[in-house]
């Protein structure tokens, strides 16, 4: 059994440069039962992924503060959430999934948010003076949890 603390984002400062290692979960099953007992209620980022015939397809991916992971995304699939996302129809209709890191600095999730965006490393900016150089890895885990 995981502890949520594994799927985190690990900091390494080598010299001048820092390295951020995205620990991902595995894959969850957007389903309330699991999403209330395996998801943590703590700040971080989270995707959200569609299965297509043999692979999941992502839908988004974005990030949770105040609620936490578990608030954000059991609000998701509450039918009677007032709040409006993109994805709720597909959600409803169709298998998805999710994954989750946590992160509770707002200044690292905007640059990993870049990061995740495809817009580069080299567009990350970093406000502390020793991180002038930046590497972002992930490592991701391949299963889909047996919670679906």
């Amino acid at each position: 059994m995981h502890r949520s603390s594994d799927f985190s984002v690990e900091t390494q400062k080598h010299g001048g440069k820092v390295q951020y290692i995205l620990h991902w979960s595995p894959y969850y099953r957007m389903d309330k039962f699991v999403v209330n007992n395996h998801i943590p209620a703590e700040a971080g980022i989270y995707q959200l992924f569609q299965r297509k015939l043999n692979h999941l397809e992502e839908l988004t991916t974005n990030r949770a503060f105040y609620g936490g992971l578990r608030g954000t995304l059991r609000e998701m699939l509450d039918p009677l959430s007032p709040r409006v996302y993109a994805h709720k129809k597909t959600l409803e209709n169709t298998p998805c999934f999710c994954r989750y890191i946590i992160c509770h600095s707002r200044e690292i999730q905007d640059g990993i948010m870049t990061y995740l965006a495809g817009e580069g490393i080299e567009s990350i900016e970093i406000s502390e003076k020793d991180h002038s150089g930046l590497v972002l890895a992930e490592v991701e885990s391949p299963k889909i949890s047996l919670y679906d």
